[in-house]
């Protein structure tokens, strides 16, 4: 059994949206690994370091609130209790988030996904192919309907043992937050990296757009299939390439279909969503693999705002409506 772990993703989205600002341009870059994955902050012509350490800050904030692996964290205390939680604010707006893009998705994304991604741990040290009858015991635990909020006083139950996972949505959730923060701190012109999540404040400085790049599913190399030209925009990419391990010549790979508790087969291997809002592009993505070519490209279609470009197994390109205009 081989385990293969996320690099050549990021590093040519990373890579690709790089930009080069002039000589006399003032620009600061920060960085760390977080959220298991890496993150990097680029604030141009501006030279405070300080402001953009504040903004990386936020990713290690909402991380202990998220983490289902932190055991002292928000959502682990959540997962725990199973009654009613009085939430942090933050975790209800996630959560409430997470649902609305379930019942949009028609369950093809559940936040409730945890127990099969406990159940597989593809990113622990030692993934294993599970048992039949373990995956079929843990099917009527998820479902986003067991989660029950109150808007009242934001108190969060989770019925029918049901635990959430957060992984699928947290990570555009928290870039939209970390823009919002340097915006409001008078940023006109950045880049944050979250992964595979990449949000663009406005353009470039001289006016130009990001050039960002879309892997070539399973290329070690991390060579672009193609690069996109984006302004003030989010793009999220979600692959089966991107954490995987094999077992008797199969790729068994992380994004889990909540219907099934398996790997999802849906023919589609990498779908990039391009959006406003990093989290619409974070909850998407991870869907519209799951929901396959047809049903992905007609869910995006009745979007506004919203597009996509699909990637099947065989190296077929589709473009949802208005996404082939982002293409260089």
């Amino acid at each position: 059994m081989k385990k293969l772990f996320l690099l050549g993703s990021i590093l040519c989205i990373l890579l690709s949206s790089s930009c080069k600002a002039g000589d006399s341009q003032k620009n600061v870059t920060v960085s760390g690994f977080m959220l298991n994955t890496y993150v990097s902050i680029t604030l141009y012509e501006t030279d405070n370091e300080e402001l953009a350490k504040q903004a990386l800050d936020i990713c290690n904030e909402y991380e202990q609130l998220f983490s289902r692996t932190i055991p002292d964290s928000a959502l682990s205390r959540l997962n725990n209790t199973k009654e009613a939680v009085d939430a942090d604010e933050s975790l209800y707006e996630l959560i409430q988030t997470g649902i609305y893009y379930s019942d949009l998705t028609e369950g093809a994304l559940d936040i409730t996904i945890e127990p099969f991604i406990s159940l597989w741990d593809i990113s622990g040290t030692a993934p294993q192919v599970p048992d039949t009858q373990q995956i079929k015991a843990l099917l009527p635990f998820v479902n986003y309907k067991h989660i029950q909020l109150t808007e009242e006083n934001h108190t969060i139950t989770l019925h029918n043992n049901a635990s959430i996972d957060l992984g699928a949505i947290a990570k555009g959730y928290i870039a939209d937050k970390i823009r919002k923060f340097l915006v409001d701190n008078g940023v006109t012109h950045g880049i944050i990296r979250l992964g595979g999540n990449i949000l663009c404040i406005n353009d470039k400085p001289d006016g130009s757009d990001f050039i960002i790049g879309i892997q070539k599913p399973f290329d070690e190399a991390a060579v672009p299939v193609l690069t996109l030209k984006i302004d003030d925009m989010s793009v999220v990419t979600s692959g089966t390439y991107e954490r995987y391990f094999m077992e008797n010549d199969r790729i068994y790979h992380h994004i889990i279909d909540p219907k099934t508790g398996i790997p999802s087969d849906s023919g589609l291997i990498s779908v990039t969503i391009i959006s406003e809002d990093s989290v619409a592009g974070d909850c998407l993505s991870t869907a519209c693999l799951i929901m396959g070519e047809e049903k992905a490209r007609k869910l995006l279609d009745s979007i506004d705002g919203v597009c996509g470009i699909l990637i099947d197994e065989q190296m077929n390109i589709t473009y949802s409506e208005g996404a082939a205009q982002f293409v260089r």
